[in-house]
């Protein structure tokens, strides 16, 4: 299921409406892939053939979807 703090933080999110649910969101997005990508990285260096190819394959899009965010949020 959720962590504490991420509960938390999608109870917070539901409580906003308009420009700050899309700031917030946004935000925890950006976040999120970027301890993805992050995870990704290190799946790609395992011996394990099998991780090995799962970080491959997945990081060049969680990337992709990172640079979007970001270009979203103007960073």
């Amino acid at each position: 299921m959720f962590s504490r703090d991420k509960k938390k933080w999608l109870e917070n999110l539901l409580a906003k409406r308009g420009k700050d649910f899309d700031e917030e969101f946004t935000k925890m997005i950006t976040i999120d892939h970027e301890r993805d990508v992050s995870e990704f990285k290190k799946a790609s260096k395992f011996k394990n053939p099998k991780i090995k190819e799962l970080g491959y394959r997945y990081l060049h899009m969680i990337m992709s979807h990172l640079l979007k965010i970001k270009k979203i949020n103007g960073n």
